[in-house]
């Protein structure tokens, strides 16, 4: 089968689903779109929810009812045609939403995050399958207080919150989306072995160290690997990104007990 390409967005797109002509994509520009697969012309964009990147979308297979959800840990229920979500189930604090599906006949959605649970609701009321027990749990996270410590550790710890969605610090750390950072400092990108890298990680020369690591957050992971998966993250502040590199040199060096 040929490819071809049936739209640009201009931004990474995280998430498709498919129902019959009708094509839904999320990206890292906060928005869900909804496109006609003959014609490759935009029938809706929902851009007005989401607080950061979309990284999972659904659609029924009647092919009426969206879902989106996204990095801020939001999950929204759209009917086609409306550009206000119907439903709104809020996620706790980076929960992140990794996965959406619909079952068969519409009437549930499931979730999957960071937590290695799936969590499911009604989809006509928004209800927990299984009650209160599916709801997200609160987790452990750095204060915001760090932002303001003396000391630059401390500083990058809060930095890193938002990197913690994608990456562990630790070997054996739980599986997530990007590739555990343990050891990174020396390690040629795209090397880390039983971990699927994009093309654009495995085709380069770089090395991690504090230089290459500050850079990819000065121009950003589409400017520095064009054609990467990684979600756009930019510390524009030079102090916010040596910080970052400080608490990474801390976090992420190997231990005996490793």
């Amino acid at each position: 089968m040929e490819s071809y390409r049936l739209a640009k967005v201009g931004f990474p797109i995280n998430g498709l689903a498919l129902s019959g002509q009708v094509l839904v994509t999320g990206s890292s520009d906060q928005t869900v779109r909804v496109w006609d697969v003959d014609s490759g012309t935009l029938r809706q964009e929902l851009g007005n929810q989401h607080d950061s990147a979309v990284l999972a979308v659904a659609i029924s297979k009647d092919g009426k009812v969206i879902a989106s959800g996204g990095v801020g840990g939001s999950l929204y229920l759209w009917d086609i045609g409306s550009q206000a979500p119907r439903i709104s189930l809020q996620v706790e604090h980076y929960r992140a939403v990794w996965s959406l599906a619909f079952t068969p006949d519409g009437s549930r959605i499931y979730a999957g995050g960071i937590d290695s649970v799936v969590r499911g609701w009604l989809t006509e009321s928004g209800e927990s399958v299984i009650g209160q027990s599916t709801r997200f749990q609160p987790v452990e996270r750095v204060s915001s207080s760090m932002a303001f410590s003396d000391d630059p550790v401390e500083r990058g710890s809060y930095q890193f919150r938002k990197c913690a969605i994608c990456h562990a610090l630790k070997p054996g750390g739980p599986d997530r989306s990007g590739p555990s950072l343990s050891g990174v400092f020396g390690r040629p990108a795209g090397t880390l072995p039983g971990y699927t890298y994009s093309e654009a990680l495995k085709n380069t020369p770089i090395i991690w160290d504090e230089e290459t690591i500050a850079r990819l957050f000065d121009i950003g992971p589409n400017k520095m690997f064009p054609g990467t998966k990684m979600p756009e993250q930019r510390l524009t502040n030079p102090r916010d990104r040596q910080d970052l590199v400080e608490f990474l040199k801390h976090a992420t060096q190997k231990t005996d007990a490793d």
